[in-house]
């Protein structure tokens, strides 16, 4: 994620991902931290759950797009999500899975963001 924001937004994009990123596991130990110290176990917790929220949503416009970029990139996500798959009848004979090609590299970067 940190290369592809540095080849489109040059390296604060690239810093702010990064920044991003760190912020995003911080709130994860704090939140983990928390959650083992049990109610009334933390005092400071919810400023400095405060803090690191704000500083998410202050970078998402520069993070959250070269992130999303990256998942589809690594398959993590999917490139075009497709409508929600019936619900099986009840006695129906169940379909073999048919094999999908994964997308090429090029047709993934002439997609839109």
């Amino acid at each position: 994620a940190r290369a592809l924001a540095r080849r489109t937004g040059g390296r604060p994009a690239a810093r702010a991902v990064s920044r991003y990123a760190a912020d995003a596991a911080a709130l994860a130990l704090l939140r983990r931290q928390a959650r083992h110290a049990g109610p009334g176990g933390d005092p400071g917790f919810a400023e400095r759950e405060r803090e690191l929220l704000r500083r998410l949503w202050l970078r998402r416009g520069t993070a959250g797009p070269a992130l999303a970029r990256a998942a589809v990139l690594e398959e993590l996500l999917p490139v075009r999500p497709g409508p929600p798959a019936a619900a099986p009848a009840r006695h129906a004979r169940r379909a073999l899975p048919v094999a999908v090609p994964a997308p090429r590299r090029a047709e993934l970067s002439a997609a839109p963001v």
